[in-house]
């Protein structure tokens, strides 16, 4: 028996039910006549379709392969930067660690974009449209990201599915869901709390439902000297400070792939930018704070990486091998 999403696709299934008796008492009572028969077996067949969700799994995957440019449509990869919540001036009601708007992040991807010869489409998006045709999704308010429902944390599961289904979600700043803002309330919940855990030199770890969900803890500490991961390698002169990380490893297995690593750490066990592969997707998410005091070339660096998924998303197999697995500067 097929999962009832909606009350839509349990009436379908009702009205085939009614359809099939009047088709059946029809045909019993009179000569057939293909004039009424077709039709009727034709909406039959649509209807059950329909009430077992095969349409609408036709249209994620058409949503899915849309996302890095469906041949036969020849649409462009797009990227969704989430803008459910007004940006102005008293911006830090709404994002933590963080002074760039949607905005900013628009013109900073079509820019580098354009300078690497990648075809994207950057559109400002809200949490209200379906992110599947997207093929990845930025939230720019570092810590706190627009939720629509802060009893159930519908947006916070909408985000995980979209993932689990193959989209990349990023996430800049802070540590991501701390705050739950309400774009029709106009203010935010604190669902991320601190926890005690009384370890010997562990102390105390940061906890959100989001990174709950990812099976990661946030170590606060004073972290200095982080250096890029080859791969993303800009500037061997380039300084990054963060006070936040998350491991690596989780008993000798790597669950991480590090964008941003403590200098001189040989085992890599502690990283504050990474990407975690999360079902047929990936988060990246960096907890680097992006302000004009701290960190302000992290936005450029993010930016790259963006528009390298993108590039690598529309890149043939053959071009992949060519290319290889790392970043030039």
């Amino acid at each position: 028996m097929p999962k009832m999403s909606s009350p839509w696709k349990a009436l379908a299934f009702t009205l085939v039910g009614a359809l099939i008796s009047i088709t059946l008492t029809l045909y019993i009572k009179k000569t057939p006549s293909y004039t009424w028969l077709i039709p009727l077996i034709l909406l039959i067949v649509t209807l059950s379709l329909y009430g077992a969700g095969i349409f609408a799994l036709l249209w994620e995957w058409v949503l899915k392969h849309a996302r890095t440019g469906i041949k036969i449509c020849f649409l462009r990869p797009r990227i969704g930067i989430l803008e459910d919540i007004s940006w102005n001036e008293k911006h830090q009601l709404y994002a933590t660690y963080t002074d760039l708007s949607p905005e900013d992040w628009q013109e900073k991807i079509i820019h580098v974009a354009r300078e690497s010869g990648v075809k994207v489409k950057v559109c400002p998006i809200t949490t209200k449209k379906n992110l599947h045709g997207y093929m990845l999704v930025l939230n720019p308010y570092g810590g706190a990201y627009p939720e629509r429902n802060q009893q159930t944390f519908a947006t916070l599961d909408k985000i995980f599915e979209y993932v689990a289904k193959g989209g990349l979600f990023v996430n800049i700043a802070d540590v991501p869901g701390f705050y739950a803002d309400s774009p029709r309330l106009d203010h935010r919940v604190a669902v991320g709390r601190g926890v005690f855990r009384g370890l010997k030199n562990q102390g105390a770890i940061l906890q959100t439902p989001f990174m709950h969900r990812l099976g990661l803890d946030v170590y606060p500490g004073d972290y200095r000297d982080l250096v890029l991961a080859e791969k993303v390698r800009i500037s061997s002169a380039l300084s990054l400070k963060g006070d936040r990380a998350v491991q690596c490893t989780l008993e000798k297995h790597w669950i991480l792939d590090p964008v941003v690593k403590p200098q001189g750490n040989q085992g890599i066990t502690l990283t504050q930018s990474f990407f975690k592969t999360y079902g047929d997707g990936r988060f990246l998410i960096s907890m680097l704070p992006i302000v004009k005091a701290e960190n302000p070339t992290m936005a450029d660096i993010l930016t790259k990486i963006l528009v390298y998924e993108v590039q690598q998303a529309t890149l043939s197999a053959k071009d992949k091998n060519e290319e290889g697995s790392h970043l030039d500067s």
